[in-house]
């Protein structure tokens, strides 16, 4: 008996362990159910929301917009937030206020300024984190001209002749039309195209008030290529003056609160011209800035040349030059010697027809300021006592060494550069009764000037101007104004004439002693001088110059 009892008792035991991990089996079978249903992911929008398919949506901006876009977020899951850049990876322009969370909530992005003004495209995907993860995509474009308007032009093929396109940096272009385009009369162009999702206002500027209505749009404007595309037809009128001419063709598209513009500059050829610039191109001879003119300088204006077509000459280690819409400039660095002025020859050509212009450029010596042009100088009058000494033919090769801007430094060969008055006058011959005088005629259409300077024989400075008057007229025979009184040594001093070393002699350094004469425009300069440091007969002189000096800082 005990014998069965033993044996009911282990088979009992295994069928109870049978049926426990049966009921494990089952309940882990349970635990590994999945529920099938996607997460619930929806998404609004405080700008105007559009469809972009499947389920997903896009945000239009204005190119100019700045500030923040909402998006409210509604599920019961958690969520992340990641930002895809489609048109430049590495401009980041949209901040998200969190990166991820739990459940609904708003999500702000903050876009940031486009400081380049170009069209951008950003994606921000939103992803659910539950079993069955959902993603919703919102687009976010500013500026959508490929959608809301483009603008462009027909096949280059089938331009007309010398018509050509001049494309930007930042992507606009310009359409340039030759000089004889319009040489037959009145003619149409159909060359610039647009489409997009909204019809745009079309208007044209004339930004010069001697040319305008010069293009005027067709009564029947388009002509379609296609079912999108459209080419405006344009009426170029005659060119009957022959000049440059330019127009602004402005295309204006609004769907909603988004505008978006484009604007095509239409140009047209007429006579080729240089234009060197006034402020600094002397008497149609000369191009002088000022020692420390190290900033950007307008250098020429080319009218009638397409900007491709410029070729500029005259580069050194100091001077750059370079071209921006057919204007050309120059970058000088600063001139601190003085004693030596720069000197370049700058080159401006249109490659295409072989036009060129060549101007020769100066940079003035440090405090010198900006000097007068010094080609079409003369000494048309002079004193008695400077004639007797030498005959009229020679004068006139002697007389040019004060204007020639050419003066002593150790290189040179000292004899041929400074003038000297002293043969066959009295030992009074600088007195107040016969003076030195000399009449410098600086030509027409003269600059502004305020100073007049003397550069003593720098070899030997004894023999230099310690008393002198300065007079000035429009008149060589009347009319003078004394604008430098003659005082007693109001000229040179021994300290400026001996400088560093303490004596009159070798001063590569360069000096110069500047009159202070006040603005004027007056064509006559009468200089007279009474005595020097080594007596009153003898007088050398380097060189002189004329200069505005009202920038120069002493």
């Amino acid at each position: 008996m005990e014998y069965r009892n033993s044996k009911n008792n282990i088979f009992m035991k295994n069928l109870f362990l049978l049926l426990s991990c049966l009921l494990c089996l089952q309940a882990c079978n349970d635990e590994k159910e999945v529920d099938w249903t996607p997460d619930a992911l929806t998404v609004s929008c405080n700008e105007t929301l559009e469809e972009a398919g499947d389920g997903h949506w896009k945000v239009t901006l204005p190119t100019e917009y700045k500030g923040s876009v909402t998006l409210g977020i509604k599920t019961d899951k958690a969520w992340k937030v990641e930002v895809l850049y489609m048109t430049n990876e590495k401009e980041e322009w949209i901040t998200p206020s969190v990166q991820g969370g739990v459940g609904a909530a708003s999500l702000s992005l903050v876009i940031a300024d486009n400081v380049t003004a170009k069209d951008r495209k950003a994606s921000v995907v939103i992803t659910t984190k539950g079993e069955i993860p959902v993603k919703k995509i919102v687009t976010i474009i500013q500026g959508n001209v490929e959608e809301l308007l483009t603008v462009g032009t027909i096949d280059e093929s089938e331009f007309p002749e010398e018509v050509f396109i001049t494309e930007k940096a930042d992507g606009a272009f310009s359409v340039t039309l030759p000089k004889d385009f319009t040489e037959t009369g009145d003619r149409e162009l159909k060359l610039l195209t647009y489409e997009g999702t909204a019809s745009p206002v079309i208007d044209i500027d004339f930004p010069n008030e001697d040319n305008q209505s010069w293009i005027e749009l067709k009564e029947d404007v388009v002509a379609q290529i296609d079912t999108d595309t459209k080419v405006l037809s344009l009426l170029i009128k005659e060119n009957t003056t022959n000049v440059y001419r330019e127009a602004m063709i402005n295309f204006t598209a609004t769907a909603g609160d988004i505008t978006v513009r484009k604007s095509v500059s239409v140009i047209q050829f007429g006579i080729e011209e240089i234009i060197w610039n006034p402020e600094y191109y002397q008497q149609e001879r000369e191009f002088i800035v000022s020692s420390d003119a190290n900033e950007k300088i307008l250098v020429a204006t080319c009218k009638n040349i397409n900007p491709a077509d410029i070729e500029m000459s005259g580069e050194n280690e100091w001077l750059t030059l370079s071209q921006e819409d057919g204007k050309v400039y120059a970058e000088v660095t600063a001139n601190i010697s003085t004693n030596k002025e720069r000197t370049a020859k700058i080159g401006v050509k249109n490659v295409k027809t072989g036009m060129e212009g060549k101007i020769d450029f100066r940079q003035g010596m440090k405090g010198y300021g900006i000097i007068l042009n010094k080609s079409t100088w003369n000494i048309p009058a002079y004193s008695t006592n400077i004639s007797s000494q030498y005959s009229e033919t020679e004068m006139k090769k002697y007389f040019p060494r004060l204007y020639d801007n050419v003066w002593w430094d150790t290189g040179l060969k000292e004899n041929d550069i400074y003038v000297e008055f002293n043969k066959g006058i009295t030992t009074d011959g600088g007195a107040d009764g016969k003076p030195y005088v000399l009449v410098f005629d600086l030509g027409e259409n003269l600059r502004e000037y305020n100073s007049f300077g003397i550069v003593p024989r720098l070899q030997w400075t004894a023999p230099a101007p310690k008393t002198v008057q300065i007079e000035v007229s429009d008149d060589l025979n009347e009319g003078w104004i004394t604008v430098v009184t003659k005082n007693d040594s109001n000229g040179f001093t021994e300290a400026e004439l001996k400088g560093a070393t303490g004596s009159y002699n070798n001063h590569g350094e360069g000096i110069i002693h500047w009159f202070e004469l006040g603005k004027l425009q007056k064509r006559y300069i009468r200089l007279t001088i009474y005595e020097t440091f080594w007596n009153k007969k003898v007088l050398c002189l380097d060189e002189v110059f004329v200069s505005d000096r009202s920038n120069v800082v002493e």
